[in-house]
C-alpha cells in the first residue's frame, strides 16, 4: 500500500542524510525561538524517530551475542556499552525534556495500540533507565568487592577488587520482544509524522543548535 512506500521512500531519505550533508543551501536556516509552534512539534517528533533508530541500530548488536559465551563476564561487558544505549535512546522521547514545552511522548499522541504485555515490558525499560542506567541506584547493581594483601618492604597494602555481574538489561528482557516493541513505536512515530508532512504541504526547515556542546 501507499503507506509501506512512503515508510520505504523515507528510510532511504534518512539513510542518505547520514552518508551526505543535509545542510543545503537551499533549506530554510531557522532558529528554534523562530519557529512556528506546529513545526517546533514536528520537528520534536523527527528527534524521536533519531532516538529509536539508534535504539534499534543497538539492538542490532545485542542480537549477535553468542549465548554459548554469555556467561562469560569479559565477553559480556562488551556489549554493556550497546545496552547503555538502547536504553537511554529507547526511553529518551518518553521523557519530559526540561525547557523545551512539549510532552513526552505517548501512544495515543502517534494512535499506537499496545498490548497489556507490551506495555509491561515498555514499563520495565523506563523503570531500567532510572534505576540502573542513568542513575545507578544501589538496589539494581550487582557488585562484589573483595580485597588482596600485598606485602612489599614490609608495608602491607590491601587491593580493592570489584567484581561486576551485571546481565544485559536486554536480554533479562527478550532481545527478541524489545526489538518488536522498539520497531512497532518507529513505525508509529513514523508514520505519524510522515502523515503530518503531508497535512502541511511538504516540510523544508534546519534548526540550527543554540547551544554549544562542542
Amino acid at each position: 500500500g501507499i503507506s509501506v512506500v512512503i515508510q520505504a521512500v523515507y528510510e532511504l531519505l534518512v539513510n542518505a542524510c547520514f552518508r551526505t550533508s543535509c545542510f543545503s543551501a537551499r533549506s530554510t536556516f531557522l532558529m528554534t525561538n523562530t519557529l512556528t509552534a506546529n513545526n517546533k512539534k514536528l520537528i520534536k517528533f523527527f528527534q524521536y524517530i533519531h532516538d529509536l533508530e539508534q535504539a534499534h541500530s543497538a539492538l542490532i548488536f545485542l542480537s549477535e551475542i553468542d549465548a554459548d559465551q554469555y556467561q562469560d563476564k569479559p565477553y559480556r561487558r562488551r556489549f554493556m556499552c550497546y545496552d547503555t544505549a538502547f536504553v537511554v535512546c529507547y526511553a529518551r522521547p518518553f521523557l519530559s525534556q526540561k525547557g523545551d514545552g512539549f510532552p513526552q511522548l505517548s501512544a495515543k499522541a502517534v494512535g499506537l495500540d499496545l498490548s497489556d504485555d507490551e506495555g509491561m515490558l515498555h514499563d520495565k525499560i523506563i523503570k531500567g533507565r532510572h534505576k540502573r542506567v542513568a542513575h545507578g541506584d544501589i538496589e539494581a547493581t550487582a557488585l562484589k568487592v573483595s580485597s588482596a594483601l600485598v606485602e612489599s618492604n614490609g608495608e602491607k597494602y590491601y587491593l580493592p577488587i570489584p567484581t561486576y555481574d551485571e546481565p544485559l538489561l536486554t536480554h533479562v528482557w527478550g532481545v527478541e520482544d524489545v526489538t518488536k516493541l522498539t520497531r512497532k513505536w518507529l513505525r508509529a512515530v513514523a508514520n505519524w509524522a510522515s502523515d503530518r508532512v503531508q497535512i502541511d504541504g511538504g516540510i523544508d526547515v534546519l534548526v540550527r543548535p543554540k547551544v554549544d556542546i562542542r
